[in-house]
This record gives structure tokens, sequence and C-alpha cells, in this order.
């Protein structure tokens, strides 16, 4: 009887270092993708930037067709929201009456705020408004003369998300560090477990 629960407890000492031992592999592979997730982020960087800025810049000049929150279509109040929430106005910096809005809808189609009012940039990109008052933005503001966001919404956009790189990255570097600990634990409780076992 004794021998026969011996043999038994063996095989279960077997078939734990099996799963701890896959775990531990398993475990591994995915340490080492992130790992080359991470270094394939940075290389690629420049370029995941430069297509997000040139899909943002294509959208505003393609889908944006009223400077209102309350008429106009859905991509076209988001864009304004934004303008409002990020401080922002178009893509890139504004810096002149030549911008980002000029091949727009807004600007190019007949019967919009653009042409029938002079406006250079929409009335959402004016400081200090929000929804409730935007319609109150002064003429010296949408006709680009002054009172308009300068920066760019990619820029800020950009500063938003960098805001909260720190944590994440501390966050990612900690998850890292434990899976590589847990990797390490595993093979030394399937070594010592092994060298009980034999």
């Amino acid at each position: 009887m004794a021998l026969g629960c011996g043999g038994t407890l063996g095989k279960v000492f077997l078939i734990l270092i099996n799963i701890i031992f896959f775990y531990a592999i398993l475990v591994l592979i995915l340490f080492i993708a992130k790992i080359a997730a991470i270094a394939l982020w940075f290389t690629m960087q420049g370029e995941v930037e430069d297509k997000v800025k040139n899909e943002m810049l294509t959208s505003l000049q393609t889908h944006f067709t009223d400077d209102s929150v309350d008429t106009g279509s859905e991509v076209s109040r988001s864009w304004n929201y934004m303008f409002m929430t990020l401080d922002c106005c178009a893509i890139n910096k504004v810096t002149s009456g030549t911008n980002d809005f000029d091949q727009s809808p807004w600007c190019t189609a007949t019967g919009k705020s653009c042409k029938d009012s002079s406006a250079e940039v929409p009335r959402t990109c004016c400081v200090g408004v929000v929804a409730s008052t935007y319609t109150a933005a002064t003429a010296p503001c949408t006709t680009g003369v002054s009172g308009y966001n300068t920066m760019g919404c990619y820029d800020a956009l950009k500063a938003e998300i960098d805001s909260y790189s720190t944590p994440v990255i501390g966050v990612g570097i900690t998850i890292l560090v434990i899976e590589l600990l847990a990797v390490i634990f595993a093979f030394v409780i399937c070594k010592q477990t092994g060298e009980e076992v034999v």
C-alpha cells in the first residue's frame, strides 16, 4: 500500500513539474513578445506619428463641414469638441490666414460659414470658448486676427497622451519584472522538485 501511494505521489510530482515547466515557457514567450513589441514601437514611432497626423489632416479636410456643435455632420461636431476640449485649432499650428481649413468643405463649399463670414478659423477655435459660449466668439478671433488657439490639435493630442506615458511605462516595467520573476521561480521550482523526485 505504501509503495502504491509513493508511486502515485511521484507521478503527481512529475505532472506538477511539467505544468510548472510549460507555464514558465509560456510566460517566457509572452515576455519575449512584449520586449519585441516595445522595440518595434520605438523603431516605428516616427512612421506611426506621421500616419496618424496625415489621417487626421485627411479627415479634417474631407469631413469638416460646419463650425457648430449642434448642426453639421457628426465628424464636424467631434472636431469642434476637440478644438474646445484640447484648446487647439486645425491639425498643424495655425499661424496665418492660410491653414488646414482652407481645403475643407467648410471653406470650399458654398453656403458654409467660412465663405459667408470671411472666417479663417471656426468659432470653436477661439480661446476660452465652450459648447455654451462658442456662438458669441468675436470677429477678431474667427477672421484670424487674434484670440484663437494657435496650437495644432495633433500636437495638443500628442501632449495629452504623453502626459500619461510615465505611469503607463511604470506599470509596464512592473509587469515585465513580475513576469521575469515568475519565469525564474518556475524554473527554480522545476529544478528543485525534479531533484527531490529522482
